[in-house]
């Protein structure tokens, strides 16, 4: 059986889809106007975070000009809070004064549909400061009309300051440049000219900033100042004394070494009642005055007066001081030039004048660049014509050109000490000469100073001098040799009495009877023993005494003259008991000289010794045993030989003029004041050193040390 479908179930099957079809679009439709609405809340709260958030300033304001928008930045910068502003005037609140009506003016443009622009403009904060922003603007357009205007602002007033401040640094730093500039060309003009001519240029140069510079010039030398100064249409000069400016400005500053500066010179008297009269040709109010000081010596004052009190300008101020370190630098500078040419002159008069011979010798180039009249007179020229063309390289042959080739390795190595050298003069003379060299410049590269003494004279002099010092030596062997003949007598009284009784023994022995041939023999050994110690001592003081010029030195044991001059003395310190030790090291010991000048030092030592403890002793000291001792020992590489006694001892104040020729403290009759001073020399003489060590009332130590010889 066929089913027909029933038209009314069709339709009604048609109309449930169609709903169920409604349903389904309303449905989609919906949650198509929530998401909308849902992403257009975001949109909404995330342009509210990003206007919170902005550095910008935002201020939304409607046609009436009144705020709908006050973002958190516009709360920061204008100090007002978002309820204060919401619905309040912006022109009103916001804007100085004196601009309102201007701003009102553009808003109304604005408004009506004018183009916006960028610009920066300033508002006033809530605590009346000014800031300046940059604005950029857009319209607020709803349904296509414009309903107010949208504003972004930068608080631009840090950078505005620093910009002008760069700008002022940049206009100070190019007047700096064409300041410096400007003394630059001064600088050139100032250098190599005398005092008087740079304070003219300081004052032609002042007068460009001032119509009233002055230059005060002091010497510290002499105390005296020159002032220079300028008004309009006349220049002004006087001198005087730096004592005469006291009471005034100028004496302030040199005294103070710093800037002065006044607008009312009332508290000062003139200048010309203190002695300058340069600033007292007009009235003057302000003065600045700026010392020049160099190495804390004031060289001078560069001043600026002016009849009005603000007369000073601030450029001048800046001026002065940056002058004074080219006018400082001038003002050395012909100060050494003007002593430069002075000395040339000293030094001139000094060469022309010197008694030796002075070369100026030139190693660059092998020139002789100058001599002195007694330089020219030893090579044996005439004129200085002659020398200079003798002292020419191309004039081999010539007694100067000589010179040089024989000494010119010597020359050049610069030796500190003087060196002897022939030298051959035009007429073929040998003279010997004392040549000193000395680089001038003492540093760096310059001249050497070539001086030449001719020592003929000295050399016959010295040979003068050792002959009377051997003859001195001699009279102080023979002067040694009295002091010392009643102890050579004890010593050869003692064998002969000796002798005497030996003999007188065997006389009377012989009176009896042949002689026992033992005692006989026994006494000629000691008659034998005894002839031998005098013929020893003899000897010896024949060998001491005998002059022994031109021989040469030669090793020996110093022991050898300690034995000498303790044999001599022994019996004077014996005589007049004082207490006499000798210590002598064991192992062998070598110096370089002669023995029996040796033995002259230590008798002459030893007698001084001697006298100083018998001058204490006649003094009546208390409980007082007069000593001398005698050392001799190795020191390392050299030999000591001291002598110690407890005497009177040395007063400081003669301590220095011991060693002085003919210095004593002796009566008169009683010492020549040679024996010290001929030690000194024999001792010098070995290669040695003697010292003396003493006090007033106390011992004294005498140490000789010399080198010990290979």
């Amino acid at each position: 059986m066929t089913l027909e479908p029933n038209p009314h179930d069709l339709v009604l099957v048609s109309a449930i889809a169609l709903l169920f079809a409604a349903i389904a679009i309303s449905w989609r439709q919906t949650r198509r106007l929530l998401r909308s609405q849902t992403a257009l809340q975001e949109a909404h709260a995330f342009s509210e975070r990003m206007l919170e958030t902005a550095d910008a300033m935002v201020v939304g304001l409607d046609l009436g000009g009144r705020v709908v928008l006050f973002n958190r930045a516009a709360e920061e910068i204008t100090g007002y809070l978002r309820g204060e502003m919401l619905g309040t005037d912006w022109i009103r609140a916001a804007v100085p004064p004196d601009l309102a009506p201007r701003a009102s003016q553009a808003f109304q443009k604005i408004a009506q549909g004018d183009p916006l622009r960028h610009f920066e403009g300033p508002i006033q904060t809530k605590s009346g400061q000014i800031r300046t922003l940059s604005w950029r603007n857009s319209h607020l357009v709803r349904e296509g009309k414009v309903v107010g205007t949208l504003s972004f602002g930068i608080d631009i007033t840090d950078r505005i300051a620093v910009e002008e401040r760069l700008r002022k640094r940049e206009r100070d730093l190019k007047a700096q440049r064409d300041l410096l500039q400007a003394i630059s060309l001064f600088q050139n003009r100032l250098f190599l000219l005398d005092e008087g001519q740079i304070a003219g240029c300081i004052l032609e140069f002042l007068q460009n900033f001032t119509p009233r510079p002055g230059c005060l010039l002091l010497r510290a030398e002499t105390g005296s100042y020159h002032c220079f100064a300028r008004s309009p249409g006349r220049d002004h000069h006087c001198a005087g004394q730096r004592s005469d400016l006291r009471g005034t400005p100028l004496h302030d500053a040199i005294l103070n070494r710093e800037p002065f500066y006044s607008s009312n010179l009332q508290d000062f008297p003139p200048m010309g009642q203190k002695g300058c009269d340069c600033l007292d040709h007009d009235p003057i109010r302000a003065l600045l005055c700026v010392p020049i000081v160099f190495e804390e010596e004031c060289l001078g004052i560069l001043f600026a007066a002016a009849e009005e009190v603000d007369g000073i300008t601030v450029e001048l101020r800046a001026i002065l001081p940056l002058l004074t370190s080219t006018v400082r630098l001038a003002i050395t500078k012909a100060r050494l030039y003007e002593n430069l040419v002075r000395n040339e002159s000293r030094f001139r008069i000094l060469l022309e004048s010197a008694p030796d011979a002075i070369l100026m010798f030139d190693p660059e180039n092998g020139e002789i660049r100058d001599a002195n009249p007694s330089a020219i007179a030893l090579f044996g020229y005439g004129s200085r014509e002659a020398f200079d063309a003798a002292s020419k390289k191309d004039a081999p042959g010539s007694a100067v050109r000589e010179f040089l080739a024989n000494c010119l390795d010597v020359i050049l190595e610069e030796r500190p000490a003087p060196f002897i050298t022939p030298i051959q003069d035009r007429q073929g003379a040998i003279i010997p000469c004392e040549i000193r060299v000395v680089r001038l410049p003492a540093v760096g590269r310059g001249v050497l100073r070539l001086s030449l003494l001719d020592v003929r004279e000295r050399e016959s002099l010295e040979a003068e001098r050792r002959q009377h010092a051997t003859q001195l030596l001699e009279n102080d062997k023979i002067l040694a040799l009295g002091t010392l003949a009643a102890g050579m007598a004890h010593e050869i009284t003692q064998p002969l009495q000796g002798i005497s009784m030996a003999c007188e023994t065997l006389r009377k022995r012989l009176s009896r009877g042949p002689a026992d041939g033992a005692l006989f023999d026994g006494k000629l050994a000691h008659v034998e023993g005894y002839v031998a110690r005098i013929q020893r001592l003899i000897e010896h003081v024949r060998a001491f005494s005998r002059e022994r010029r031109g021989e040469p030195p030669r090793p020996f044991d110093p022991r050898e003259s300690l034995e000498g001059a303790t044999s001599l003395m022994a019996a004077q310190f014996a005589r007049h008991q004082v207490a006499f030790a000798v210590r002598a090291e064991e192992t062998p010991l070598r110096v370089l000289g002669n023995p029996f000048d040796l033995e002259q030092v230590l008798l002459n030592l030893l007698t001084n010794a001697k006298d100083a403890v018998e001058t204490r002793a006649r003094a009546g000291a208390v409980e007082y045993r007069p000593s001398v001792e005698l050392r001799l020992a190795r020191d390392g590489q050299r030999v000591l030989c001291e002598i110690r006694d407890n005497g009177v001892g040395i007063p400081p104040a003669i301590r220095h003029r011991l060693f002085e020729p003919f210095f004593t403290t002796k009566p008169v009759g009683q010492g020549t004041g040679l024996g010290l001073a001929l030690c000194q020399g024999i001792i010098k003489d070995m290669g040695g050193t003697i010292d003396i060590e003493s006090a007033a009332d106390g011992p004294t130590l005498v140490r000789i040390s010399l080198p010990e010889a290979p």
